[in-house]
This record gives structure tokens, C-alpha cells and sequence, in this order.
């Protein structure tokens, strides 16, 4: 038996003494991170596009973007003039696959914004995966929008929302693993799976 276990949130503590494990052991430590590298960005207000919402971190089927895309063209429909970039970067095959799943739903959410019928559109939805030649560093990323939206059906602790913090960003996010404990009262939540209230939020 371990001495001493050491979840990364209130929420994994739960999980652990729900298995069984002896409270007497659990020590919470949240996860280290290094806020300044995200200061600047902070103290940047005026860095952010208020039309952009901005979404990042690991590409697969428990981020749920397939919602966060339902819910954006819900967004769309009163802010015609919103954006979203998404950010990240697919996991294995699997994220992969779900990728290219995401950009087609994209293109088929959004197929008027081509300028002509045989035009290829500015779609308002951009994908760009970390460590591409064009990649954003993290806190320009996050800097990018005035919004940072997590749509995840799944969450350990939802790094992305601490960073965006540190950037000053507003977030939106789905009530899930330890995002409650993370933001306190300083975001929205919402359910997960649910786009409309994603979109209202």
C-alpha cells in the first residue's frame, strides 16, 4: 500500500476514496504550472479579438467539439460576425480521425461563406494543430480571443482554464472533472452535451 496518494483535484480525491482508499493518505496537490510565461498576455487586454471565441488542448472525442461546433453555429445565427479558433493537437489515430471528422463538420455547418459557388469560404472555424509551422505559442492562442471555451465531456483537471485565467480570459466551460474547483465563481458552466446551452452561455 501506498504511504501517501496525491490527486491532482477535490474531484480525483473523491474518486479515490469512493475505490476505497484511506483518507488518511490522500494528500491534494494541484498540478504545478508556470503563470508567467502566461503574464504578458494579462497584462494585454487589448490583445484580444472580442469576436473570437478560443478553444485549446488535446484533440479527441472527449473534448467534445462536435458540440462546441453545434453550439458556435447557434452563435453564429445572432453574431454573425464570431469566430472560433481551435487549437490543439489530435491524440493518436483516433484524434486524428476524430480531426478530420471535426473539419467536415465545420465545412458543412458553414457552407455559405464561400464568396461564389466555386470559391473556397474564410470559414469562421480555424484549426490549427500545435507545433505547425504556424502555430500560436499558448498564450497567443489564448490571446487571440477575449472567450476561452471548454467543451469537454471528459476532465482531470482542465488545464486550459487555468491558463486562460492567467491570460485574463473569460471562460466558458462544461461541468465536468475538476472545472468547478478550478474557476470558482469567475466563469460559466454549463452542462456537457448540451450545444444550446453552450451557445447561450
Amino acid at each position: 500500500r501506498a504511504e501517501v496518494l496525491t490527486p491532482g483535484s477535490s474531484h480525483a480525491r473523491r474518486w479515490q476514496e469512493r475505490c476505497g482508499a484511506d483518507r488518511a493518505r490522500i494528500r491534494t496537490v494541484h498540478p504545478g504550472m508556470d503563470a508567467a510565461r502566461f503574464a504578458e498576455v494579462g497584462e494585454a487586454p487589448d490583445r484580444a479579438d472580442a469576436d473570437t471565441l478560443v478553444w485549446v488542448g488535446r484533440i479527441e472525442p472527449g473534448r467534445d467539439l462536435v458540440s462546441l461546433l453545434h453550439a458556435f453555429a447557434e452563435v453564429r445565427k445572432e453574431e454573425p460576425h464570431t469566430r472560433l479558433r481551435i487549437v490543439g493537437v489530435p491524440v493518436g489515430a483516433e484524434g486524428e480521425a476524430y480531426l478530420a471528422q471535426c473539419r467536415a463538420l465545420a465545412a458543412q455547418l458553414f457552407p455559405d461563406e464561400a464568396e461564389g459557388l466555386h470559391a473556397v469560404g474564410d470559414n469562421p472555424v480555424s484549426f490549427t494543430e500545435v507545433g505547425a509551422p504556424e502555430a500560436p505559442t499558448l498564450p497567443d492562442a489564448y490571446a487571440a480571443g477575449a472567450v476561452v471555451v471548454l467543451s469537454s465531456v471528459v476532465e482531470g483537471f482542465p488545464v486550459s482554464l487555468a491558463e486562460a485565467m492567467f491570460c485574463g480570459r473569460a471562460t466558458v466551460s462544461t461541468d465536468v472533472g475538476a472545472v468547478v474547483e478550478v474557476i470558482g465563481g469567475t466563469g460559466l458552466v454549463v452542462p456537457p452535451r448540451n450545444p444550446r446551452a453552450l451557445a447561450e452561455a
